[in-house]
């Protein structure tokens, strides 16, 4: 190896970043003595033999290096087969191809931490329990009065709400959260990758209306190949995307046999929770609308999604960054970082400034994800399937803009579809729609108001019969609800003029109309409509240019 760069110089470089920079830190056992150096090194050529065909060897204080011939078709097994071997024997190998060779370095594995599952059952009833808290309050908000954010400590005293806080919520948010991380503890077990068991994060109510921050486990090891990281990142947000799908239409469902009871107060904040492309499909056939208070377990299963969506943004140490470093190599770098900006976007041009603490978690990790032990091998076809198909949850599952605070508010409608211009006959009635959307939480009573060329028409039942052609506006007469006349314009409605709308987001009412003309109406005759519809304190407007396109004589 005289005259070309030594492997040690390649592996410990400024370009090698994350946990093996670490490993290279850490003391090197039986590599202090220069007789230990020569055993080992025996042994692990020895151990290497088997796996590869060698060129050449070297060592020093920092490790073995080990030139090989490697065949691209063996490869992910022969290394696979020799991690495993030197694993046993207290070492972790390195595969670095520069370009002109292929050399093994090979290192001792730190010394293991003493663990407990102590940490992780205490972590869990913890969160357990501040997730039943935040359930029972959710519960307490959506069957009693509705409290504000902060409001959420006397619950505590009612065995009642933390009863239904748990059964409606928390357990099925630890079910998919758990499950998330255990697909990647039982995915990494498969790769015979050591990891921890899941760590759960509790967060009281009273910083987080959920009661956790979610949950992660803690790689023990470096992941072995680009494979295993594929299906490792993967494994995780596709269990629990798999588990959280049934649970969430449970929660539609029974949001639409127990709706809400209390009454929204005016001037209170309330966690808005905007539905991702998913959530909002699956609404629509169970009957839940925008304006629906979402029962607990379906919102147990929104956040579900939302943590799904979130840990597969292709960045760092997420999962979405295991599966982009895994498919795109190194150029998974660049995504990274187009990631975190587009995350500092987001937080600083949306009120969720939560993104703006994922940007810094993630450079905080490292937004560049270090290499797998062999990062030469190759994905299959499998691998881009499942990158295809967590790519395709995220989008199903992203919203930029998941949580908003709101404060209810009485306010007004707002007219959302109208034509601009109708053609009008005494002969035919024509039929045309407005619709009218409630933007806030709070229900109104909404007065449709008829203004025709500046005069203000009210409805009066004792009108003078209209001159139309009764054959065809008969009928629709019987069926109307009113009838406004004014100078030979008649406009009909099928609904009331005056109807409630209930209070949430999206949620709309349409009238149905007809207007017609008398048959004195000289062809061209023009007449502006305004239709307004009236609240407490608002009156939302929408203009309509009428035309008659035919007469008939007298």
């Amino acid at each position: 190896m005289k005259g070309k760069e030594r492997p040690s110089d390649v592996f410990t470089g400024p370009r090698t970043r994350g946990p093996l920079s670490i490993f290279l830190q850490t003391e090197r056992t039986n590599f202090h003595d220069k007789h230990d150096r020569e055993q080992v090194f025996r042994e692990v050529a020895r151990t290497a033999r088997k796996h590869y065909r060698i060129l050449s060897g070297d060592f020093d204080q920092s490790g073995i290096f080990i030139k090989v011939i490697v065949d691209p078709d063996t490869n992910l097994e022969s290394f696979e087969g020799l991690r495993r071997d030197l694993k046993r024997m207290g070492f972790f190998p390195k595969l670095i191809d520069t370009g002109t060779e292929t050399i093994i370095a090979i290192f001792p594995l730190p010394r293991p931490k003493r663990t407990s599952m102590n940490t992780n059952i205490i972590l869990l009833a913890l969160t357990a329990f501040t997730t039943i808290w935040a359930g029972a309050s959710l519960w307490e908000e959506r069957t009693g009065e509705m409290a504000s954010l902060g409001d959420v400590m006397r619950v505590l005293i009612n065995p009642m709400d933390l009863l239904m806080g748990g059964l409606t919520f928390a357990f099925p948010l630890l079910l998919i959260l758990g499950t998330h991380e255990l697909g990647h503890y039982f995915t990494a077990r498969r790769y015979h990758v050591d990891a921890s068991l899941p760590y759960f994060i509790p967060v009281p109510p009273l910083v987080s209306p959920f009661g956790t921050f979610g949950a992660l486990i803690s790689m023990k090891e470096p992941i072995s190949n680009r494979r295993a990281l594929v299906d490792i990142g993967a494994a995780g947000p596709i269990a629990g995307f798999v588990v959280a799908i049934p649970l969430t239409i449970l929660g539609l469902v029974l949001t639409g046999m127990y709706p809400a009871s209390h009454e929204v107060v005016e001037g209170v904040s309330y966690l808005k929770i905007n539905p991702p492309l998913l959530f909002r499909a699956m609404m629509g056939p169970l009957g839940v609308t925008s304006g629906d208070e979402l029962f607990p377990t379906a919102i147990a299963g929104w956040i579900g999604l939302f943590v799904t969506s979130i840990n597969l943004f292709p960045a760092g140490q997420l999962d979405g960054g295991h599966i982009a470093r895994g498919v795109m190599g190194e150029k998974g770098k660049v995504l990274s970082f187009i990631t975190v900006a587009l995350l500092l976007v987001l937080g600083f041009m949306t009120p969720f400034k939560t993104y703006l603490l994922f940007a810094f978690l993630i450079l905080l990790m490292g937004a560049r994800h270090p290499p797998p032990l062999d990062d030469v091998s190759g994905l299959s076809k499998k691998q881009y399937a499942v990158a295809a198909a967590a790519l395709l949850i995220m989008i199903l599952t992203f919203h930029p803009l998941p949580i908003e605070i709101e404060i209810a508010s009485k306010g007004g409608v707002n007219v959302v579809e109208a034509p601009e211009m109708l053609n009008v006959s005494s002969e035919d009635p024509t039929i045309f729609q407005v619709t009218v959307e409630n933007p806030g939480r709070l229900s109104k009573e909404v007065e449709m108001i008829i203004v025709i060329n500046e005069t203000l028409v009210v409805y009066d039942p004792l009108h003078p019969e209209p001159e139309w052609n009764d054959s065809t506006f008969g009928p629709l007469s019987k069926i109307a609800n009113t009838l406004w006349v004014h100078e030979g314009w008649y406009i009909l409605s099928k609904e009331p003029s005056r109807i409630r709308i209930e209070g949430g987001e999206g949620e709309r009412f349409e009238w149905n109309l007809a207007v017609g003309c008398s048959r004195y109406k000289e062809p061209g005759s023009e007449a502006v409509l305004r239709l307004g519809f009236s609240t407490e304190n608002q009156i939302a407007w929408t203009e309509i240019l009428l035309e008659v396109s035919d007469t008939l004589s007298p």
